[in-house]
């Protein structure tokens, strides 16, 4: 490999912690590296897609999607895993959903009967939706730290 080109899939915020990997690896494998930013992070997809971006930080939904492909050409390198009790120590995701203390919804069943209309739009919540109808959990009613 004569470079190595890295993205982010993630927002923003991310950038500078990305910018210092980067030059870390190049530092560590003594091989240049490109951080690629100056396009869109949908552009950025693609490129990684491509193959032409080798590591991409990136939520677990899309790597879920790739690596569930037939012949998948993702490899999961690096994991979080979040302080917290909520956690235990392990990398994992979770993705909450808040309503109002007056609204009516109390269990993501009561979710997904809605009010009239598409309330959720996000497919990390229609999956976790799908979930718990299985076995619906009842709203806590009570705040609790994410553990970042």
């Amino acid at each position: 490999m004569n470079s190595l080109r890295l993205s982010s899939c993630m927002g923003d915020h991310a950038d500078s912690f990305c910018c210092a990997v980067t030059a870390c690896l190049e530092a560590e494998l003594s091989i240049p590296t490109e951080y690629v930013n100056n396009i869109s992070w949908q552009e950025r997809e693609h490129l990684f897609d491509l193959e032409l971006i080798q590591i991409c930080w990136m939520c677990g939904w899309p790597y879920v999607i790739k690596a569930d492909r037939p012949d998948p050409k993702v490899e999961l390198l690096v994991v979080p895993v979040p302080s917290g009790e909520r956690y235990a120590g392990r990398p994992i995701y979770f993705s909450d959903v808040v309503v109002r203390s007056a609204s009516p919804y109390r269990t993501f069943s009561d979710l997904c009967r809605g009010a009239g209309g598409p309330i959720m739009n996000h497919v990390h919540i229609r999956a976790t939706i799908w979930f718990a109808t299985i076995s619906p959990v009842p709203v806590s009613g009570r705040g609790i730290s994410n553990g970042w």
